[in-house]
């Protein structure tokens, strides 16, 4: 059943998507877009919103829906990236909504006036002390080799795409700052690692990368 994935062209919310998509090398349409052609189209989104999947004539339209569904039919060495055991699930869907929390407090940052104060705020919740560091040490503290258990899962893919989200050169004022994003997060970076290791995630980031700076990160 062919899938497609409708989202800007940027590594946001619609990427764990892609990354599910592009892992399980799935029969699907990679649906990019601008912010200027998204008008246009919003009145066929099912609540108005993307990302959008578009799968068997239906609309999803949550991003942690698409992803939890995504995940249910992509397997690595043979292991389902959405765990079948209830509890096992509910551990995956902790980090993944964990993220949603951690997101929350970064996008308020763009509600301010000015770049360099976007720059500073950022720097400030990302720096020693701040809540965004605060809450990515609690999950550094909470992992081990993998996000959940002893396999990969969608709590992994997860870890990779927002790790290198706050790398990619969306956030002004911490693109690239090792200090923030990589060096206090040893087990979350090897994670990370770990995902843009796979084959499929390898050969689908350096195709995009080659024209899109944005995702030279998730490739490198």
């Amino acid at each position: 059943m062919a899938i497609e994935v409708a989202y800007f062209s940027i590594p946001a919310l619609g990427e764990p998507a892609r990354i599910l998509c592009a892992l399980g090398d799935l029969d699907w349409k990679d649906d990019r877009f601008s912010f200027a052609e998204w008008g246009p189209r919003k009145a066929e989104a099912k609540w108005g919103q993307v990302p959008l999947l578009k799968v068997g004539g239906k609309q999803i339209a949550n991003s942690k829906a698409i992803a939890r569904y995504l995940a249910k039919l992509v397997k690595v060495e043979g292991k389902p990236m959405y765990p079948e055991d209830a509890l096992e699930a509910a551990l995956v869907d902790d980090v993944v909504d964990f993220f949603s929390d951690v997101h929350a407090k970064l996008y308020k940052t763009m509600s301010l006036p000015s770049v360099e104060e976007k720059e500073a705020a950022r720097q400030a919740a990302l720096g020693e002390g701040g809540e965004v560091s605060a809450m990515l040490a609690m999950l550094e503290a909470n992992v081990g080799a993998f996000a959940v258990g002893d396999s990969m899962t969608l709590a992994d893919i997860f870890v990779f795409w927002y790790l290198n989200f706050l790398n990619c050169g969306f956030w002004d004022g911490v693109t690239d700052r090792a200090d923030l994003i990589v060096t206090p997060y040893p087990k979350l970076t090897a994670i990370s690692e770990k995902v843009k290791a796979l084959p499929k995630i390898k050969e689908y980031y350096t195709k995009i990368a080659a024209n899109e700076p944005m995702y030279k990160c998730y490739a490198a």
